[in-house]
């Protein structure tokens, strides 16, 4: 812990030499907190003070239903006053030029520790499930009092959008011209690399519309000794509801598909994807490879004030299967297609199981595509007003004003409450806390800028090391370490190098972006180091990480069916059928490194 306090100080020394700031009380009353409430003081209180300092700054004042858990002097808290006396008056208003460096200062303070890795209370676990039930709830009764004139102007902005889209992916299912592929993820039957190639189990819903002697075996030649199990509807294995670490406040809740059910979520997401960034019309309002266009628009407007960014909360959870039905009810096949490859139940962390009212959770490939799709018909069929659809000219009227990139949201300011309640009236919740369109304030894909400078803080996600064991620690620490150089915060950056310097790592400078775990340098002339003939180029000896996958070997129709497949997803082409999956561990050893280009 007094690692942490201690790197708390010399980030705040760093900052406050910045902006001309005495930080000795405010590292007195961390120190103090931390001692008193733990490192919660910091992975959770700290950033309600920056979710409290960033409504002040949409809002244009400091009111008394913000900042709570401190102690005000006048109209700002005593913690961090030096900063915001910077950006606030002594009265709590907004300054007409508020110090950019000082707004910077506070959210980097506020939220370096945000998204450490610690697993939450058993309370915030429970309360996550309990949220997870409560989404179901709320979606059944949104369902129940939806008519089929708030559902057709959505479907028919959906239709006109991204017909095109839906067009060729029904005939790729028509065809059998998918491409199944395993992702990486663990699966509710808890298979993982190479061991999802022998799959032994499919369920009469996918035998309809992805046969399983066409889409698993090599050929249909195997069929008869190929041994598989149909699952009829009823037999069918639930996701498995799983909690991992998010932030100490809230864990982040996932469903862990069948590995039936992921093969060919797979092969609907990559061509789906796809063709939704390549459309002409589509491309200019969803992204899924890039964030740049999303951050672009919010530092735009962040100057402008011409757009809002917008996020939701339980996102993933909370589009209604109902109407992604009848978005995709023009094309049976696809529609089939989808329904198949979606699992209907789900089974809580505690064994119970329950019927899903959603599309999908986080975890189904289909869930990102999908949920992109649904919130952008319903905020364009809102945009569109009485005539609940725009025509082709006036959604490329609109490009550059709405983007949707998963959750994160763009709309013009003026169709901000208008979009709110559109969202909200099919079971979504806007995130308020998180929604920024009155002041010069935006964050969009992890991009925050106010008045067109970036502002978007830097985070440490492990503990700083104690020994050379503890290889993914120092994996993390160093590239904290190089981000905290890159932005300029080079006491703070030598701070961290030296802890990890204490064990024996980070001695040798290295090209930016040179994989090794190694402290970065900008000159183009690296001391020491070789020749390598084979490669033509000078190289540095350092650190470098080596992943260690878990050994699974495939042989006989299942390795065929690989190979066949070009499924060589994982890092270690030429062991592919030996060892698979996601790594276990990673391992440190010294190795060469390119010294530049």
């Amino acid at each position: 812990m007094k690692s942490l306090t201690r790197l708390w100080q010399v980030m705040a020394s760093d900052l406050g030499a910045e902006c001309g700031i005495s930080i000795d009380r405010d590292h007195k009353t961390v120190v103090d907190r931390v001692e008193h409430e733990g490192i919660a003081f910091l992975t959770i209180t700290l950033p309600s003070f920056c979710s409290d300092f960033e409504r002040s700054l949409e809002q244009g004042c400091v009111t008394s239903d913000l900042f709570l858990s401190f102690k005000k002097q006048g109209g700002l808290p005593a913690f961090l006053r030096g900063y915001l006396r910077l950006v606030f008056l002594d009265n709590g208003i907004l300054k007409d030029k508020p110090s950019i460096p000082a707004i910077r200062a506070v959210r980097q303070l506020c939220l370096l520790f945000k998204k450490i890795e610690l697993e939450c209370s058993d309370r915030r676990k429970r309360r996550a499930v309990e949220c997870f039930l409560s989404c179901e709830e709320d979606l059944d009764y949104v369902e129940s009092q939806l008519t089929d004139a708030e559902y057709a102007p959505v479907a028919r902005q959906a239709h006109l959008l991204f017909g095109d889209v839906f067009d060729r992916l029904n005939r790729l299912v028509d065809d059998f011209g998918l491409n199944p592929r395993h992702g990486p993820g663990n699966t509710a039957d808890r298979k993982v690399g190479n061991q999802k190639f022998a799959q032994s189990v499919w369920t009469e819903r996918l035998e309809e519309y992805f046969p399983f002697g066409e889409y698993v075996l090599p050929n249909w030649r195997h069929i008869s000794s190929w041994p598989v199990s149909f699952l009829s509807p009823e037999r069918e294995l639930p996701v498995k509801v799983t909690l991992v670490p998010k932030t100490q406040k809230t864990p982040r809740v996932i469903a862990q598909e069948p590995t039936c059910m992921q093969y060919v979520q797979q092969a609907l997401m990559q061509p789906l994807v796809s063709l939704l960034e390549t459309d002409e019309l589509a491309k200019h309002f969803v992204g899924f490879s890039s964030q740049d266009p999303n951050r672009v628009l919010a530092r735009e407007s962040s100057v402008s004030g011409e757009l809002a960014t917008l996020d939701l909360s339980e996102a993933s959870d909370r589009v209604l299967n109902e109407l992604v039905t009848r978005i995709l009810s023009p094309w049976p096949s696809l529609l089939g297609a989808v329904m198949a490859s979606r699992s209907r139940f789900a089974q809580l962390p505690d064994g119970r199981v329950i019927r899903l009212r959603k599309f999908a959770s986080m975890g189904s490939a289909l869930c990102f595509p999908m949920e992109e799709v649904v919130f952008l018909a319903i905020i364009l069929s809102r945009i569109a007003g009485e005539s609940g659809c725009l025509s082709r000219r006036e959604l490329m009227a609109l490009s550059g004003s709405v983007r949707v990139f998963g959750d994160d949201i763009i709309v013009p300011v003026d169709m901000v409450q208008t979009v709110m309640e559109g969202l909200e009236a099919f079971g979504l919740k806007v995130n308020r806390e998180k929604s920024f369109w009155n002041g010069k304030f935006r964050e969009s894909c992890g991009g925050d800028f106010y008045d067109g400078e970036w502002v978007t803080p830097v985070r440490l996600k492990k503990f700083l090391p104690n020994s050379r064991s503890d290889v993914g620690s120092i994996v993390s620490t160093m590239e904290l370490s190089n981000r905290l150089y890159e932005f300029g915060y080079w006491r703070t950056a030598d701070f961290v190098l030296q802890s990890l310097q204490s064990l024996g790592v980070g001695r040798q400078t290295v090209p930016r972006d040179s994989g090794a775990i190694a402290p970065w340098t900008f000159q183009k002339n690296i001391p020491g180091g070789k020749w390598d003939e084979n490669l033509q180029r000078r190289v540095l000896r350092t650190h470098i990480a080596r992943p260690i996958f878990p050994t699974n070997g495939l042989d006989d129709v299942a390795a065929l069916r690989k190979c066949l497949a070009g499924d060589f997803s994982d890092p270690q082409f030429r062991h592919h059928l030996i060892t698979s999956g996601r790594p276990v561990s990673i391992r440190m050893k010294t190795g060469w490194v390119a010294a530049g280009d």
